[in-house]
């Protein structure tokens, strides 16, 4: 597969930047620990791949599974990644620009062996980067995102809209989406 571009060099160095100026950017991942561990052991996947991990917190609240952490946004994390039995997506996707959009949700299943998991939340940020506009580049409804996520999923991928709250406690349950938050779990059959 030809690697097509996830980010333009001009929002790689709006987010490098902004990781400079704001160093609690990208650092909230730790949240997500519980559940993550809770998808490893129901699946038995043996390592995991932190697409858009900003300051790899999930990796380091973690330590015994094998993680590879991927940013463009960060120098040191930003070689290809690495594909893994699960990819977790957190609060990426509503900042990925309009026109690559795309081409990211199909690197998160070329590079996802079994599982991709993903959040996302609905609207602005709040967040302003370096040349003034909003973090959230790609502002839509969340039906827009469970209708693209679902039109986006290759063949063989089963998606399960999540709870966000009960997922972030460690227990999986099937829900509703809430109209500013989207939380999904993309199983390989």
């Amino acid at each position: 597969m030809d690697k097509k571009p996830v980010i333009s060099d001009y929002m790689r160095e709006q987010n490098r930047r902004f990781h400079v100026v704001k160093p609690e950017y990208g650092s909230n991942s730790a949240r997500w620990a519980k559940g993550v561990n809770a998808l490893i052991q129901e699946y038995g996947v043996q390592d995991v791949l932190d697409y858009g991990c900003g300051k790899a917190r999930l990796s380091a609240a973690l330590p015994a599974i094998k993680f590879y952490n991927y940013d463009p946004g960060i120098s040191y994390m930003d070689q290809s990644p690495t594909p893994a039995g699960l990819v977790v997506c957190a609060h990426i996707l509503e900042h990925i620009e309009p026109e690559l959009l795309e081409n990211v949700i199909n690197d998160l299943f070329y590079n996802a062996e079994k599982l991709v998991w993903t959040t996302l939340k609905a609207g602005e940020s709040g967040k302003i980067l370096p040349d003034g506009q909003d973090s959230n580049l790609n502002q839509q409804s969340i039906d827009w995102w469970v209708e693209t996520l679902y039109e986006s999923m290759p063949d063989g991928w089963k998606m399960n809209i999540l709870n966000r709250k009960n997922f972030a406690g460690g227990i999986i349950r099937t829900a509703p989406p809430n109209d500013k938050e989207l939380t999904c779990l993309f199983v390989k059959n």
